[in-house]
């Protein structure tokens, strides 16, 4: 039984986007509000994600600023690329951002727990040897990158997106697996670095999940930048050749490059974190809710994360913020968020297939304001 010190009106389980905005949601409206956390509060947005890939996209837009300053009567010389030093611009955005987040976290009341929680019970989280018990509790664990099977990932050679945040080395060439707003947020940014690029995507568009028409505005776009891509074509294999990869393709054509990114989407993060055993309906890893994000037991909410619809689909609970019965009323006509892809890519002056593409994880930096629906 949790004492007096650990009740709360809702308890949250994950302190990414969905999370941090529930909780600030809550306070906001009076409840008393436990947060937890394993890692750093902002989660994948903030600190493997949105964030950093858009301080990352803005140093690639500055240097391809550099090579056409004299279009613009600015003498300007492009002389490479100093990876400590855009990871220190990107981890300085981050640093920022965090701190502001803990700040307002703070100013709100919302107490932050640090640790591995664990769902024991419809109203309870155990971390360590304490027990937070809420009202309710709303699950917000997140996504992590995925690959496919039997794809075995590396992080030297074979890579995903966390392993690219990180990179300390401009590739002299690149395959991305993935056409979609991850693969081709880094196949710019490396194209702007210097790096040789292609994609390869099974279905027949770049962004397939995006409009027709967006979708051609960008491959337009990135065949004027000389990034390579090749559509509807299945990946078979890849193979370390001595000095980088060899990526097989169905029909037998091959590429090679200095590494293979893995760009293939997101799955839910719910394995090992008491679910199932505390009642919760779990369908291949994503939790089954109603249309208030509800899992059948009445106390059970869902924010942003485990959950396999689109995220702003009709009615929805969203980015975590509490449905009706616990600090608020649903989201509704959410769906006119849906599909903004189109007029973002043609927003005059958004010089499409450049650096405005969004990565769809929640969040934007600035300056670079066009941003994909989230489609993980």
């Amino acid at each position: 039984m949790a004492d007096s010190n650990t009740s709360y009106d809702i308890v949250i389980l994950g302190g990414g986007s969905g999370g941090y905005a529930c909780a600030l949601r809550a306070a906001e409206l009076g409840r008393r509000v436990a947060l937890i956390e394993k890692d750093r509060v902002g989660g994948t947005c903030l600190h493997r994600g949105c964030i950093p890939t858009k301080a990352l996209l803005h140093a690639a837009e500055v240097a391809d600023q550099a090579r056409e300053g004299e279009a613009f009567g600015v003498r300007s010389t492009f002389e490479g690329i100093d990876m400590p030093g855009v990871h220190a611009y990107k981890d300085k955005v981050v640093d920022r951002l965090w701190k502001g987040l803990q700040s307002t976290l703070a100013s709100r009341k919302i107490e932050m727990v640090y640790g591995d929680g664990t769902l024991v019970s419809p109203t309870q989280v155990r971390v360590g040897d304490t027990v937070y018990e809420g009202a309710h509790v709303v699950l917000a664990t997140g996504s992590e990158a995925k690959s496919l099977p039997g794809l075995e990932i590396d992080g030297e050679r074979v890579i995903n997106s966390d392993h690219a945040l990180r990179l300390d080395r401009v590739p002299r060439s690149a395959v991305i697996l993935g056409g979609g707003v991850i693969g081709v947020e880094f196949a710019s940014v490396w194209r702007s670095f210097g790096a040789e690029v292609t994609i390869v995507e099974m279905l027949p568009h770049l962004l397939p999940l995006e409009d027709e028409a967006s979708s051609k505005l960008l491959e337009r776009a990135f065949r004027r930048r000389g990034i390579g891509y090749e559509l509807g074509t299945r990946f078979e294999g890849v193979k370390d050749n001595g000095s980088g990869v060899t990526v097989t393709l169905a029909g037998g054509k091959t590429l090679d490059a200095d590494l293979l990114l893995v760009a293939v989407g997101r799955g839910p993060v719910s394995a090992g974190l008491g679910y199932e055993a505390a009642g919760v309906a779990v369908e291949r890893g994503y939790v089954k809710v109603d249309e208030y994000c509800r899992n059948q037991r009445p106390h059970d909410l869902r924010g942003r994360g485990p959950d396999p619809r689109p995220a702003a689909g009709p009615r929805r609970v969203r980015r975590g913020h509490p449905g009706r019965g616990a600090a608020g009323r649903p989201e509704g006509n959410a769906h006119r968020l849906r599909r903004r892809a189109a007029g973002d890519l043609q927003r005059p002056g958004g010089r499409v297939g450049r650096h405005h593409v969004g990565d769809g994880r929640g969040a934007r930096h600035r300056g670079h304001r066009d941003h994909l629906p989230d489609r993980r």
